[in-house]
Order: structure tokens, then sequence, then C-alpha cells
């Protein structure tokens, strides 16, 4: 008999992606469906199997329930009269885990487009106000400011700075204001 020993550095790094189903599938007995954990590897789901996080008596189980999402069934199951009450239920998970995929997409667009928006609003004030520095003062060497403007990530006290390079008398009284942090 040959014995496989496995390099722990050979292990697959997985983590896992919960879905929550709390309250969304009817119980069976006295189980309540809690969760649904997909491992993932590398941004990837790994694999067609989850693990259905349940409670049993209001008490979260040790170990899940194995669902192989592929099939739409329940694996390990042993008992004939649970696995029965329970065939209905495992592709009502698969469906929730469906439409969390679906939407999934959508919710990273439109935290892209959130952080989008921010980021060009923030280069354009920068950009205003070097303009603004640039034209008031005309400066031979002016310093990197855009540096060190980029470095702050407070839209508003950005905007508040742009104010400040209109107002200011000279660029060395713009520039002492930068590390004033009741702007």
């Amino acid at each position: 008999m040959k014995i496989h020993k496995m390099n722990p550095a050979d292990r697959l790094e997985l983590t896992y992606k919960a879905v929550d189903v709390k309250g969304r599938l009817p119980n069976v007995d006295s189980i309540e469906f809690l969760r649904v954990e997909e491992p993932y590897h590398n941004g990837h789901r790994y694999g067609p199997f989850a693990r259905v996080r349940y409670a049993l008596d209001g008490v979260e189980q040790v170990d899940g329930l194995p669902l192989d999402i592929s099939k739409g069934i329940f694996l390990s199951i042993y008992d004939d009269e649970l696995r029965e009450k329970l065939h209905p239920i495992a592709p009502m998970i698969v469906k929730i885990l469906q439409e969390h995929a679906a939407k999934e997409p959508i919710e990273n667009l439109k935290k892209a487009n959130q952080q989008g928006v921010y980021q060009g609003a923030k280069e354009s004030t920068i950009e205003g106000i070097l303009e603004v520095l640039e034209l008031r003062f005309r400066p031979n060497s002016m310093p990197d400011l855009k540096s060190i403007l980029a470095g702050i990530d407070d839209l508003q006290r950005l905007k508040q700075l742009r104010r400040t390079a209109m107002q200011a008398q000279t660029l060395e009284e713009f520039i002492n204001t930068l590390s004033d942090e009741s702007l």
C-alpha cells in the first residue's frame, strides 16, 4: 500500500464566500438553514460543491450538509427519510446561489462606477488647484504639489484647498495651509 503524504506547501489555499439563506428556505423538521459556503481559489469558485450550514433545534451544527450545486442534490445523507425531506430544498438553494451570482457582477460594477466617479472628481479637483496656483502665482519651480494633493483622500478637503488656492495671497501661504488639518 502506497501512502501519499501531502507537502504543506502544496496545499490549495481556499477562501469561502458565504451566502445567507436564513429565512429564505422552509425549515425541515427542526433543521433551520443558515448559509451556504462556496469554496473559492484565486477569486473563482472552486468546483461544483458547497457546504450548507444549518441549525438543529436552534443550535448551529459543526458539520454542514455537502451540496453538489451542478446536480442540485445533497451528498452523504444516509438517512433515507431525511434525504427525502431535503430533496426539494437543494434546488431551492441552487436557485438562490444563481440569483446571488447574477447580482454580484452588477454590485461590483456599481462599486467600480462609484470609485471611478470619486477618482475622477478627485483628479479634477487636484488639476483645478494646480491650475489656479499656476495662473495666480506663475511659479518658476512649483514644488511637487500634485503628489502631495494626490495623497489626500478627502474630497471635501481638496475642494476647500481649491477655494484656499483662489484666496491665498502667496504660494507659500497656500503651502502652509496644506498641513492645516482644520480645513
